[in-house]
């Protein structure tokens, strides 16, 4: 049995899911999911490599990957190639999480109209499926609560 939703954005970045109730009130939602399903991959649909990056201040190449919610934690994961394993350690992208936090995921939260209580930041090497072990791949982590609309570090 599945605990926590996945959210993955088709298309532009930003842009992750209808509102509640879907984009027409809730009619028509199916079908329009699945015509855009359809063309997304009639017309090739770009893999995670091809999405647009996401500015940080180190300059580290990241990239969305997905959006979990994982019984009221939003669990956003980002693909990092540049981390670890002779590249970037964590201490060289801490910076770069938080910022993440208060520049791209307290928007999407508000864009959804979600109230956040914790997030938590991954940045991975590689993609990695949630929950499974990958030894070789490197991964950080870091959990935020949210207040008055600021990210704010937590003992992880």
């Amino acid at each position: 049995m599945s605990w926590h939703t996945r959210v993955i954005s088709l298309g532009a970045p930003g842009i992750f899911a209808a509102p509640a109730g879907g984009p027409f009130g809730g009619r028509g939602c199916t079908l329009l999911i699945a015509l855009s399903t359809t063309l997304f991959m009639a017309l090739g649909a770009a893999n995670a490599s091809a999405e647009e990056p996401v500015e940080v201040p180190s300059g580290l190449d990241v990239v969305f990957h997905d959006w979990l919610d994982d019984q009221g934690a939003h669990r956003f994961r980002f693909i990092a190639p540049e981390i670890g394993q002779g590249g970037k350690q964590f201490d060289d992208v801490v910076d770069d999480m938080a910022h993440l936090c208060d520049q791209f995921v307290l928007p999407q939260l508000e864009i959804q109209e979600l109230q956040a209580s914790q997030v938590v930041i991954s940045l991975m090497a590689e993609p990695v499926d949630f929950g499974e072990m990958a030894p070789g791949v490197t991964q950080f982590f870091e959990s935020y609560s949210v207040e008055n609309g600021l990210c704010i570090w937590e003992l992880f």
